[in-house]
């Protein structure tokens, strides 16, 4: 019994102080849109890079070109050979011209055959990659030698921005005390942001790096989540049912167990606040993210 009540209090503890941190970091969303020209205006000089190899569409590219923030930019990388349809499309609706491409030299890269940029100046942050799929060499690599800026944002095909997720992202980098190798959200789906060098060093994005490099940030708001989870999708919703019959089950099972009358109510009060937090938490999410 008292290793129950142990649980049930950490879990209380864990629960509320996981609420008043959403509820700061709301705060601190909402005091840097309110601050004059932090959407649009570059935060500490800081510029960032969001590649994608995959999962590429027109309505996606649409959502990523519309961030304010100054110094970014989107890179994707496709095959225009064996996605004809999709390239004719980015070209038409972008207006895309080929461009001098001329690699930097710090990842190996092949099979690029061309550099696409917009004629429109609302879209200059497009930057569209032709390369051959060869296996040589990792796509990213591609993306990471057409970059211009020094943090780069790897998007996998089932991850959405938050909104706001980009000043997020620049406003805790510029925050750092010395440049960070690495910031990661351990929120949503944990994402990653790497230092240019840092990336150039090791050869690429690879597992020791995401390990091992140092010094790094750690921030708590949720940058990027599922698509399906965003669109409403079957998934989402039946990740909801199946918390909510998890907590309908441990809640019979320990009023079934319960020797008193309070035993039961400790297990119902403990099991309403994690519910009462964690409704809490999804409408700060949705009010601030």
């Amino acid at each position: 019994m008292a290793v129950a009540l142990l649980v049930m209090a950490l879990a209380a503890a864990a629960a509320l102080l996981w609420l008043l941190r959403a509820e700061r970091d709301c705060a601190k969303r909402q005091l840097l849109r309110s601050m004059h020209g932090a959407r649009s205006g570059p935060i500490g000089q800081i510029g960032l890079s969001l590649l994608l190899a995959d999962g590429i569409s027109l309505r996606r590219l649409e959502r990523l070109l519309s961030v304010e923030y100054a110094l970014f930019e989107v890179v994707a990388v496709l095959d225009a050979a064996r996605e004809e349809e999709l390239f004719g499309m980015l070209v038409a609706r972008y207006r895309l011209i080929r461009v001098g491409y001329r690699p930097t030299g710090e990842l190996p890269v092949s099979g690029v055959q061309a550099l696409y940029r917009s004629r429109k100046r609302r879209f200059r942050r497009l930057v569209l990659v032709d390369r051959r799929e060869n296996g040589l060499t990792p796509p990213l690599h591609a993306a990471v030698e057409a970059a211009a800026y020094d943090f780069l944002w790897p998007l996998r095909p089932d991850e959405r921005l938050t909104r706001g997720a980009v000043e997020r992202a620049v406003y805790a980098l510029s925050e750092a005390a010395q440049p960070p190798v690495i910031l990661r959200s351990v929120s949503g789906l944990r994402a990653t942001i790497y230092g240019r060098e840092a990336v150039a060093a090791a050869g690429g994005f690879t597992r020791e790096l995401r390990r091992r490099a140092r010094p790094r940030i750690t921030i708590r708001d949720p940058l990027t989540v599922r698509r399906e989870e965003v669109c409403g999708g079957w998934r989402s919703r039946w990740l909801r049912w199946f918390g909510a019959g998890l907590g309908v089950a441990v809640l019979a099972a320990g009023i079934a167990a319960a020797p008193a009358w309070w035993w039961a109510a400790a297990w119902t009060a403990t099991l309403l606040l994690l519910a009462l937090c964690r409704v809490r938490i999804g409408q700060l999410h949705r009010a601030c993210g």
